[in-house]
């Protein structure tokens, strides 16, 4: 198995065993469902946007790399901003403050394992 996809299902659980943490803690603060709905999400967009962009790093084009980089980013972006006005949008604007943040933290833990994955790949090809 590739060594990103055991890191993305390593994040993954890290992530799940944090989220029942905070949840046990601080029973109701957070939206436990949804937390776990966002990770999972993440996760698979991780794996999905990581065969994006190493398929471009094999094309001759030395600009296939960077817009396949940036249509991964703008495609987990925009997805996030949909799930976000989603729940915001069935739940209310009360009491949601948690969740997002919550989320969000996870949406940069996601793009910072991948942006260092994804730089060294682009380092050794160069």
């Amino acid at each position: 198995m590739n060594k990103y996809l055991l890191a993305i299902i390593g994040v993954f659980l890290a992530l799940c065993g944090m989220v029942y943490a905070f949840d046990a803690s601080q029973p109701g603060s957070y939206d436990f469902n949804a937390l776990l709905i966002g990770n999972g999400v993440l996760a698979i967009l991780s794996a999905v946007t990581y065969f994006m962009v190493t398929g471009a790093l094999k094309s001759d084009n030395p600009n296939a790399f960077i817009r396949a980089k940036m249509g991964s980013t703008m495609m987990r972006f925009f997805l996030c901003v949909v799930l976000f006005i989603g729940y915001a949008y069935v739940h209310g604007k009360a009491g949601i403050k948690p969740t997002v943040f919550m989320f969000l933290g996870m949406y940069v833990i996601y793009s910072i394992l991948e942006s260092a994955v994804l730089s060294q790949k682009g380092k050794k090809k160069a």
